[in-house]
């Protein structure tokens, strides 16, 4: 169980980095605009804002239809909503890698 106050650290997750990876390969490969923020919404929420929907409507049906590598990222979010530090920790990660060829 993660106690209240763990931090995210990537390395602790075996696939996170291969997910994240799996996830780079389409966001580049197509429009990235408001990636990390539809990626994040989904993950966390299971909603992606309008604007982002239609801005980036690709990446989000990709999202939405389960064709990427997004289980782990949806678990992590659920397990940890109670602990901000690790949220932030993790969406900061997400927005980070997504924005870095």
């Amino acid at each position: 169980m993660i106690e209240p106050t763990e931090s995210f650290n990537p390395k602790d997750y075996i696939s996170f980095e291969k997910d994240i990876e799996k996830i780079k390969e389409v966001v580049f490969s197509s429009n990235d605009e408001f990636a990390a923020e539809i990626l994040i919404s989904f993950c966390r929420d299971h909603s992606i804002k309008a604007e982002y929907k239609t801005r980036n409507p690709y990446l989000s049906e990709m999202i939405v239809n389960n064709e990427l590598p997004i289980t782990l990222i949806e678990q992590l979010f659920r397990i940890n909503k109670d602990n901000k530090t690790f949220v932030n920790e993790l969406e900061l990660f997400i927005t980070q890698q997504l924005m870095n060829d």
